[in-house]
């Protein structure tokens, strides 16, 4: 069995414990929002391109070069055509 001590010191560790997230709810949800806000941000920017970006008219078989000073965010550049 479990004495009277043992459960009121077992009460009150949970006291404190929600006192503190009492304390510091709103610190917790603004950390939260931060970090979700943060993944979203990345999420949606992954692969946007920075550069001028120029697809000249081309028909298939004529050589191509890959323009210069295209980058994306995150993400390597590759190019497929159409057939």
């Amino acid at each position: 069995m479990i004495s009277y001590d043992q459960y009121e010191n077992k009460i009150k560790k949970y006291a404190k414990f929600k006192n503190f997230m009492k304390r510091f709810k709103f610190l917790f949800i603004g950390i939260f929002a931060l970090i979700i806000a943060t993944i979203a941000t990345l999420l949606a920017v992954k692969g946007s391109f920075s550069g001028a970006i120029k697809i000249a008219d081309s028909v298939y078989g004529d050589t191509y070069s890959d323009p210069e000073g295209v980058s994306a965010f995150m993400s390597s550049v590759s190019y497929e055509y159409a057939r």
